[in-house]
């Protein structure tokens, strides 16, 4: 198993180095996506492989640029994708065990694993509002071009509007060929998707992808599972949010 994550802007600095401080103290590797200079070798994370790139602003769908090289360098089974601002935590009676934990994957039946359902898809997929404000993050993903192109991959799509969209803040991918297929689909179809934002002046572009999982996946038929396993030791976004959602950390609770 291997990490993935993502570090866009000069703010994500100091969240990223305690994710990968976490990581390299747990003897993971984890592929990084930034656009910021680290100084790795002065502060030794030789566990960390560096995806430079020169965009300036972040999307929702970048993760998938690290997850998808993680796979297509190592031959590890599965990308364990985090947000950067996310911790691992280890204050359970059930102590965190790296082999224990990667036997658990093994043997359950997913190809992505997230810890959180969201509302419909068809929530998100609403036309915009001409009046919205173009400064905040927005939701209504419904351009037309954006729902006949997903309607034309996912002849299931009346059916797979209606059921939820995965939680993207921390995520469990293991490797197929149709997972590589459908991580190039993702990027893709966020070119469609971020050029339809850019044209009515969203200052926030593409700052949700889970719709877009949920529609994809069944192109591939991927199996997506909710499962809190994917969030027992890995808080997504803990650092600037509750995890998820106000949800209690259980400290007995026993996944192994």
């Amino acid at each position: 198993m291997v990490f993935a994550t993502v570090c866009i802007g000069e703010d994500r600095r100091s969240d990223t180095m305690h994710l990968l401080h976490d990581l390299r103290n747990l003897d993971y590797k984890v592929f990084l996506y930034t656009n910021i200079d680290f100084d790795f070798e002065r502060f030794q994370f030789s566990n960390v492989h560096v995806i430079k790139t020169e965009e300036k602003v972040w999307n929702d769908f970048q993760r998938f640029i690290p997850i998808k090289t993680a796979f297509e360098l190592t031959n590890d089974e599965f990308v364990y994708y985090l947000d950067c601002d996310s911790r691992f935590f280890n204050f359970r009676d059930e102590k965190f065990d790296k082999n224990k934990f990667e036997q658990l994957l093994v043997s359950k039946n997913f190809d992505i694993m997230s810890p959180h359902e969201l509302d419909p898809v068809i929530t998100q997929l609403n036309p915009p509002n001409p009046n919205e404000d173009k400064n905040i993050r927005q939701y209504h993903f419904g351009f037309e071009s954006v729902i006949q192109y997903l309607k034309s991959k996912n002849l299931n799509y009346d059916n797979d509007v209606l059921r939820g969209s995965p939680l993207e803040t921390v995520l469990l991918f293991r490797k197929s060929d149709k997972m590589i297929l459908f991580l190039e689909e993702l990027l893709n179809f966020s070119k469609l998707l971020i050029h339809e934002e850019e044209k009515i002046g969203r200052k926030h572009v593409a700052p949700g992808c889970g719709f877009a999982m949920r529609l994809l996946s069944g192109v591939y038929g991927l199996n997506i599972v909710i499962n809190g396993i994917v969030c027992h030791f890995f808080k997504g976004n803990f650092l600037r949010e509750v995890f998820p959602f106000n949800f209690k950390i259980w400290k007995e609770e026993k996944i192994f």
